[in-house]
């Protein structure tokens, strides 16, 4: 997936920061899709326009987890 947008929240979990990304999602068998999702993470660690290998849910694409 390729990040399109990274902003750091307010929202933490156990102490760490969250960052919510929106993703552009292209998988090799299926049509391409984007989805919005909040990660734990430091914002510095996501760079938009940069990769990121990503699982989701084929059933239910807005299931997205970082791999």
């Amino acid at each position: 997936a390729w990040i399109l947008n990274a902003e750091e929240t307010k929202a933490e979990v156990t102490g760490y920061r969250m960052v919510e990304l929106t993703l552009d999602v292209r998988p090799e068998d299926s049509v391409p899709f984007q989805v919005t999702r909040k990660f734990v993470g430091n914002r510095s660690s996501f760079t938009v326009g940069s990769s990121v290998p990503v699982w989701y849910d084929p059933i239910d694409p807005k299931k997205v987890e970082l791999s």
